[in-house]
């Protein structure tokens, strides 16, 4: 596993966790791994603090801090980092997240089991911690999990959590360089795994503290009109990169006419959608959406929402 493995720190404003992050890092299991910290031009002490704990650290694991010059955002880090990276599947993790002391072994088994693809993304569960480090009871969400399908994929439905997932570097790469305007890499990665042949791996176990508190998807909306325009469309303006992407690397994979045809209808669903929750007119936002392929009940679903939440005010 020694010259397979790589686990990059994705890093930015992060001064109050890193330490916690790295620490659990450099506490993995198994035989020696290349750490690498890429830090996205923190304006706080983040770097600082990441390149002290791995200067004065004598161990069995290679660890490595750099600091991007400017500000890239989250995918343009993630290439900065594992361009750095030398190990053929590399574990993801954020700065404000710890990776359990098995996770490094767990993952790397599970793709050796399966044959070291070279298109993977291999995940495990998660277990949720507050800004304190202390596990949050009821936290409504879920790792989703197997079986996965080009086809449940390319509906845009949420993929294996990104701070849970390790994966080979041909996913940065094929079918094109990925685009550093996508927001969420656990919608994409996933996609072009299955996409270019390769496996989705999951190990049911929890091998990560991940940090729910905070965030815009997890602030209450204050009235149902509020959640069915401000929050759907800040959702939407946020994941059709997302979406565009995907289609562009189903066009230049060759994909089958009917994940084509799921990547388009997917994608107009959700501009048609915001559009609706920005408040332009539904009959004629309706209608352009279905000529271009949309399917017309989440519309029409979405509409009804509207009209009730705005009678309830």
């Amino acid at each position: 596993m020694s010259a397979e493995v790589s686990l990059l720190i994705i890093t930015y404003q992060a001064e109050a966790t890193v330490a916690a992050a790295l620490h659990a890092a450099l506490a993995q299991e198994g035989p020696p791994l290349d750490i690498v910290v890429s830090d996205d031009a923190s304006r706080d002490e983040t770097f600082a603090i990441a390149a002290a704990i791995a200067d004065t650290y004598r161990g069995p694991h290679r660890v490595r801090c750099f600091r991007n010059p400017t500000n890239l955002g989250l995918i343009g880090n993630v290439l900065a980092g594992a361009a750095r990276c030398e190990g053929g599947l590399i574990l993801l993790a954020a700065g404000d997240d710890r990776s359990h002391p098995e996770r490094a072994r767990r993952l790397a088994e599970a793709w050796q089991a399966a044959g070291s693809p070279d298109a993977a993304v291999v995940y495990s569960d998660v277990r949720p911690i507050g800004e304190d480090g202390a596990p949050v009871a009821g936290w409504n969400e879920q790792v989703a999990r197997p079986p996965w399908t080009l086809e449940r994929l390319a509906r845009g439905g949420t993929g294996p959590l990104g701070a849970s997932c390790a994966i080979t570097p041909r996913l940065l790469a094929a079918p094109e360089p990925i685009d550093t305007s996508i927001r969420h890499e656990d919608r994409v990665f996933p996609f072009r795994a299955l996409l270019l042949g390769g496996q989705m791996l999951f190990v049911d176990a929890k091998l990560v503290d991940y940090q729910v508190t905070g965030g815009v998807s997890r602030q209450a909306a204050a009235t149902p009109l509020e959640e069915l325009t401000t929050l759907t469309s800040r959702f939407h303006r946020a994941t059709l990169p997302d979406a565009r992407a995907r289609l562009r690397d189903a066009e230049l994979a060759g994909a089958s006419p009917a994940i084509l045809r799921r990547c388009r209808q997917t994608l107009r669903e959700q501009e048609a959608l915001l559009a609706l929750s920005s408040g332009e007119p539904a009959g004629r936002t309706l209608a352009r959406a279905v000529a271009a392929g949309a399917r017309p009940l989440p519309l029409l679903a979405y509409l009804a929402r509207l009209a009730k939440a705005k009678l309830a005010r």
